[in-house]
C-alpha cells in the first residue's frame, strides 16, 4: 500500500522514510476491520490499525481503477492497556481468595482433629476389658459419637463379663484367647492361663503383650494338628501330663481360639485304644494289633532281611483248667506269656491270638543262625518256666511251636502265618512239646491244604454248600424227634466235611465255615418247614465248631430273621478238640437262654478227654460216638462204656443218642442200655429231600421197647 500522506506521532515514528506499508495477511485481528501492521523496525512491538476505503473517482475516469484509503494506527501497549491491567487484577484477587480459604479451612480442621485426637488418645489408654469413658468436646455430632461407643463398651464388657462367669462356674476347662496380627496386644481370659497352665499373678482376665503371647505358644509342645484344631501335651508342676486341644482360626486381619483341657478324654480314647490292641490277661498285643504291625512291616520289606513266624501254642492249658480252675489256667498262660516277653527286643512282635496260642515274629537278622539263637533262647525260658499249684507243686510250662521262615518259606505275612500254623499243628498231632520247622515236603505230601486253597475260597464266598437232613429217632415214642443237617460240598475238591475243615483249619478259618454251617443250615431247615417237609415240631441238629461264634451282630441278624424257629435248634458240638470255655459259656447264653433251643455234645467218646467235657458243657443231649456203637452188640466192653454215659447222663438229666446205629442187633443192645434217641442208617440215610422214615423200622424200634420194657 502506497503512503501519500500521513500525519500522528506513531506514523511519523515507525513509518516517517517509508513509501508504502505493508498488512500480513497471518496478522489480521480477530475484529475484521482491525489489522496488524509490521513493524519496520523490528522489537518495537505491534501496531494496529483501521482501514477505510474513499471513493474519490467516478466510472469511466482515468483514475478509476485506484483505491484511496485512510489508516489510523495506535500501538498495542496503549490500545490493550486497560484489558491487561484487569487481567492482573482478577489473578491478584484470585490468589488472595485462595490463600485466605486455605488458611480458613487448615484453621477449621484444626479444631475439629484436635479434639478428635485427644478422643483417639483417651481410647488407646482404656482398659478395653473395662467400661470405656471419653470427655465431652464440645461438638455435638463428636459428643454424640463418644457417648455411642460408651454405651457399645458398657455391653461388651457386661457381655464379657457375663460369659466368663459362665464359663468359670461349668466344670469345663475352657480359655479364649484373640489378638489382631498387626497389633501388640492379645487378650487372654481367666481359665486360659488355667488350661495352659500359665502365671497369672494379676488374676482375671488379661491383655499380654502379642510378641509375648507368641513366644509362649511356640513353647508349647506340640502333638499333631488336624486342620485348625492342633493338639499340645503340656507337663503340669507336679510332673502330670497334661493334654490341650487349641482351635485357632484367623478372620482377616483378626486371629481368635478356644483351649480346652482334653486330658480325661484322652485318657479314655487311650484305654479304649488299649482295650482294642492288647490282651486284658498278659497285657501283650492282640490279634488284630499284631496283624496290623505286620502289614506295616512288611510295607517296607528291606528292613525284614531274614525272619521268621512262630506259632506257640500252649500245651495242657485244658488240663490246668479242668483240674485246678480256671484262675491258675490263667496264671499257667501269664507264666507262659512272660517267658515269651524275657527275648522280646525291638526287632521282634509278640502277640496273644486266641486262648492258648501266640504269634512270634522274629525280624531284621542277617543270617537264619541268629534267629535260631533267638528262638533257642526263648525255648529255655519255656524250659525253666513254672508255677505253683494250690497243692504247693510246681507245674512246668510246657509248649508246641511251628516256624516258617522269610522269605524261603514264604515272601508275605499271610503264607507265613498260615504255615507256622500249619507247623505247629503237626507238631501238636505228632511230636507234642517241641519246635519244629515247617516242612514243604509235608505241606505238599497234603495235597489238599495246597491245592484246595482256590476251591475253599469259592467255597466261602460262593456258599457252594448244601445239607443232607438225616432223621433222630426218639425210642420212647417212636417218632421223629428231629434231623441233623449235615453239611455238603458242591465242589468236587472236598469229599467230606473233614476236608473242608482241615483246610479251614491250614488257613486260620474256621470261623468262616462256622457262619457259613450255621446260616446255611437254618436257611435250608426253614425252607423244608415251609414245604411242609419237616413238622413244626421237628427239632434241627446243626454241627458247631468249639472254639468258634457268631458276632452280636450276625446273632441279632439271625434272630431277626428267623426268631420263630430258633427255639428248634439244637446246636451241636463237636468234642473233637480242646474247647475254650468261655465261647461254650456264651453259646449256651445264646441258645438256651436268648433262643430257646438245646445243646448237643457230639461224637462223645473221641475227644481229648470224653468225661472233662461235660465239666465246661452242660448239654441236653449227649450224641454217643459211633465207634462205641458199632458192634456195640459184640463187644462188651463198648457196651459198659455206654451203659456208664447212660448212667451219668440219667443222673444229670442229659438224654443219650446213640449215633451210628446200623442193624437191628445194634438197636437192641442200645434201647436194652436206655438210650433215648437212635441215628443211623437203620433208621434213614442222609438226603438232600426228607422222606419218611421206613414203617418196618418205627414197628421194630417201638416192638424192641415193648421187649425191653418187659425184661425188666
Amino acid at each position: 500500500m502506497t503512503v501519500i500522506a500521513q500525519d500522528g506521532e506513531l506514523l511519523r515514528q515507525y513509518y516517517a522514510t517509508e513509501e508504502e506499508i505493508r498488512i500480513s495477511a497471518e496478522k489480521k485481528a480477530q475484529n475484521s476491520e482491525v489489522s496488524i501492521l509490521d513493524a519496520v523496525e523490528q522489537g518495537k512491538g505491534g501496531l494496529y490499525c483501521t482501514i477505510h476505503d474513499i471513493k474519490l473517482y467516478n466510472t469511466n475516469t482515468p483514475f478509476e481503477q485506484e483505491r484511496w484509503r485512510v489508516i489510523g494506527v495506535q500501538e498495542e501497549h496503549t490500545l490493550l492497556r486497560l484489558t491487561r491491567q484487569l487481567k492482573l487484577l482478577v489473578y491478584v484477587i484470585s490468589l488472595i481468595t485462595l490463600l485466605v480459604g486455605t488458611v480458613a479451612v487448615s484453621m477449621v480442621v484444626i479444631s475439629i482433629t484436635r479434639p478428635m485426637k485427644t478422643l483417639m488418645s483417651e481410647l488407646e489408654r482404656s482398659n478395653p476389658l473395662q467400661q470405656v469413658l471419653l470427655p465431652k468436646l464440645g461438638i455435638q455430632e463428636i459428643d454424640r459419637l463418644s457417648e455411642s461407643i460408651e454405651e457399645l463398651s458398657r455391653s461388651v464388657a457386661e457381655s464379657a463379663s457375663r460369659f466368663s462367669k459362665i464359663i468359670q462356674k461349668t466344670n469345663i476347662q475352657l480359655g479364649v484367647f484373640e489378638y489382631q496380627m498387626d497389633g501388640s496386644l492379645a487378650y487372654c481370659s481367666e481359665k486360659l492361663f488355667d488350661v495352659l497352665c500359665w502365671q497369672n499373678e494379676m488374676g482375671g482376665d488379661r491383655y499380654l503383650e502379642l510378641s509375648v503371647f507368641l513366644d509362649r505358644m511356640k513353647e508349647l509342645r506340640q502333638y499333631d494338628t488336624m486342620g485348625d484344631v492342633s493338639t499340645y501335651q503340656i507337663t503340669e508342676k507336679d510332673g502330670k501330663e497334661r493334654w490341650v486341644s487349641i482351635t485357632s482360626q484367623a478372620d482377616g486381619n483378626t486371629c481368635s481360639g478356644v483351649a480346652v483341657n482334653i486330658t480325661s478324654q484322652v485318657a479314655a480314647r487311650k484305654k479304649v485304644e488299649y482295650e482294642r490292641d492288647f490282651d486284658p490277661l498278659t497285657d501283650l498285643h492282640n490279634r488284630r494289633a499284631f496283624m496290623r504291625e505286620l502289614d506295616r512291616l512288611f510295607q517296607n520289606p528291606d528292613q525284614l532281611k531274614n525272619a521268621a513266624m512262630v506259632m506257640w501254642d500252649l500245651d495242657n492249658l485244658k488240663y490246668v483248667n479242668d483240674t485246678y480252675g480256671h484262675d491258675f489256667g490263667d496264671r499257667y498262660i501269664i507264666n507262659f506269656a512272660q517267658a515269651l516277653q524275657a527275648q522280646l527286643d525291638d526287632n521282634c512282635l509278640l502277640a496273644r491270638r486266641s486262648g492258648d496260642e501266640f504269634y512270634m515274629f522274629f525280624y531284621g537278622a542277617d543270617n537264619r543262625e541268629e534267629i535260631h539263637r533267638r528262638i533257642a533262647a526263648v525255648w529255655k525260658q519255656i524250659e525253666q518256666g513254672c508255677f505253683r499249684l494250690p497243692n504247693g507243686n510246681d507245674y512246668k510250662i510246657r509248649a508246641s511251636g511251628g516256624i516258617s521262615w522269610y522269605p524261603q518259606d514264604a515272601d508275605n505275612a499271610s503264607d507265613l502265618i498260615r504255615f507256622a500254623d500249619f507247623a505247629m499243628y503237626s507238631v501238636k498231632h505228632s511230636t507234642k512239646g517241641s519246635v519244629e520247622e515247617f516242612s514243604k515236603e509235608d505241606w505238599k505230601r497234603n495235597a489238599l491244604l495246597v491245592n484246595g486253597q482256590e476251591a475253599f475260597d469259592r467255597l466261602i464266598d460262593e456258599a457252594l454248600i448244601e445239607f443232607a437232613f438225616q432223621p433222630i429217632v426218639e425210642v420212647e415214642s417212636g417218632k421223629v424227634y428231629g434231623y441233623e443237617a449235615l453239611m455238603r460240598s458242591q465242589l468236587p475238591q472236598f469229599s467230606s466235611p473233614e476236608d473242608i475243615l482241615r483246610v479251614a483249619r491250614s488257613q486260620s478259618r474256621l470261623l468262616a465255615i462256622e457262619k457259613l454251617t450255621i446260616y446255611g443250615a437254618i436257611k435250608a431247615y426253614a425252607r423244608m418247614r415251609a414245604e411242609g417237609k419237616i413238622s413244626p415240631d421237628s427239632k434241627v441238629f446243626i454241627n458247631s465248631l468249639p472254639n468258634q461264634s457268631l458276632s452280636e451282630q450276625e446273632l441279632d441278624q439271625l434272630a431277626d430273621q428267623y426268631g420263630g424257629i430258633l427255639s428248634n435248634i439244637v446246636l451241636e458240638i463237636t468234642e473233637s478238640e480242646a474247647m475254650d470255655s468261655s465261647v461254650q459259656s456264651r453259646k449256651h447264653i445264646v441258645i438256651r437262654e436268648k433262643w430257646g433251643g438245646q445243646i448237643a455234645v457230639d461224637d462223645y467218646g473221641s475227644g481229648y478227654n470224653g468225661a472233662s467235657v461235660l465239666l465246661h458243657v452242660v448239654p441236653d443231649i449227649l450224641k454217643v460216638d459211633i465207634s462205641i456203637i458199632h458192634h456195640v452188640n459184640q463187644k462188651a466192653d463198648n457196651l459198659k462204656i455206654l451203659e456208664s454215659i447212660i448212667s451219668y447222663a440219667r443222673h444229670q438229666g442229659i438224654k443219650v443218642l446213640a449215633e451210628g446205629v446200623e442193624s437191628r442187633e445194634e438197636v437192641e443192645a442200645c434201647i436194652a442200655a436206655g438210650v433215648d434217641m437212635l441215628q443211623g442208617y437203620y433208621v434213614g440215610k442222609p438226603a438232600y429231600e426228607i422222606t419218611p422214615v421206613s414203617k418196618q423200622a418205627l414197628q421194630n424200634i417201638a416192638a424192641i421197647k415193648r421187649s425191653s420194657q418187659k425184661m425188666f
